[in-house]
């Protein structure tokens, strides 16, 4: 496209159009050649049991805790000591901002039920 401006060559609607149908096919090929999924990528469902065994796969898996999500669960159970024992510090302009982002982090660690 760089040479349509710099070729020298008037433009006319004729010269304008050749290089638009040109760009067209370069876009075109360049989209055509992109990779997709691989097979293997892919899974296979033939039947509502095959769903419902996922979903269970997903459950078993969200629920087995790692070490981060096994941590916060365990803060979650004893944010509520926890945030009492922060009403304790003084009110200064750091212990305030830091004991603010604590609270929300506790907050979110709350199990919900």
């Amino acid at each position: 496209m760089e040479s349509l401006f710099h070729s020298g060559k008037s433009l006319t609607l004729s010269v304008i159009y050749i290089y638009a149908i040109e760009a067209k096919k370069d876009f075109l090929t360049k989209v055509l050649k992109r990779p997709t999924a691989e097979p293997e990528d892919v899974i296979k469902i033939d039947s509502w049991e095959d769903v419902l065994g996922l979903v269970d796969i997903a459950v078993k898996t969200y629920c087995e805790p790692g070490k981060f999500r096994g941590g916060m669960r365990k803060v979650g159970e004893h944010a509520p000591a926890i945030q009492a024992w922060m009403g304790l510090f003084p009110s200064t302009s750091f212990s305030s901002t830091l004991c603010s982002g604590i609270k929300m982090v506790l907050d979110v660690c709350i199990p919900s039920d």
